[in-house]
């Protein structure tokens, strides 16, 4: 679910720009491509911040990483973390919430400062059900 694309460029000017430059955004043509980027909006989580809850955060976006990173994981019933993966530029989290209509499976935490472009949910689901290349990723 998670692949880096040497291709992106890190410091796109706008979140539309940044969009362009991620699989399987960059994939779109014109026309598909503008209601998402008409959708998008930026948030900044400063390091720390826990952006997802296990078990409690409802899904409303899609997150794109922009800049930073985050770690995602699972807590067990004893309260102990358990598998750690990170993710960076170009990586996105928040898409089995929204597929699925449930609350966040893990917990998302900023390990530094770290700024994602938010597609909501609405837009990503009319993606998936309308543009075929979605399916696949």
């Amino acid at each position: 679910m998670t692949t880096k694309h040497p291709s992106q460029k890190a410091s796109a000017s706008s979140p539309a720009d940044f969009l362009k430059t991620v699989v399987p955004f960059s994939e779109l043509d014109d026309e598909a491509f503008q209601k998402p980027a008409n959708t998008l909006t930026e948030e900044t989580f400063a390091k720390g911040t826990l952006i997802f809850t296990q078990g409690k955060t409802r899904i409303e976006f899609l997150y794109l990483i922009k800049s930073g990173s985050v770690t995602l994981y699972l807590r067990d019933e004893k309260d102990i973390k358990r598998r750690n993966e990170y993710r960076g530029p170009g990586d996105y989290f928040g898409a089995l919430g929204i597929i699925t209509g449930t609350a966040a499976n893990l917990s998302v935490e900023a390990v530094q400062e770290t700024t994602c472009i938010l597609i909501p949910k609405e837009t990503f689901q009319e993606l998936l059900r309308t543009v075929a290349l979605f399916a696949h990723y």
